[in-house]
């Protein structure tokens, strides 16, 4: 063989251990990506089961004084923000 044929097979073989090495490192990102977002999809839904007790327990208070303070509680939480107009 010429010396230029060994360099290109030299080269073709060091291209695709690349190839495979980044191919590998992207597996290992991917499975992170999707390791994160699965904890933020079940992060957010706890928060919106969250939401939906204290909805539903604001819609079960009858008297408006509890009622007022509940809320006043929830906005020194920073839980309850006032609608802007």
């Amino acid at each position: 063989m010429l010396a230029v044929d060994l360099l290109t097979i030299s080269e073709t073989n060091k291209l695709s251990k690349q190839i495979l090495d980044l191919k590998e490192q992207n597996k290992d990102k991917e499975y992170i990506i999707r390791a994160r977002l699965q904890e933020k999809e079940s992060e957010m839904q706890i928060m919106k089961d969250q939401i939906s007790s204290i909805l539903s327990a604001l819609s079960n208070i009858a008297n408006q004084n509890q009622l007022n303070e509940t809320a006043k509680i929830l906005y020194n939480a920073k839980m309850l923000k006032t609608s802007s107009t």
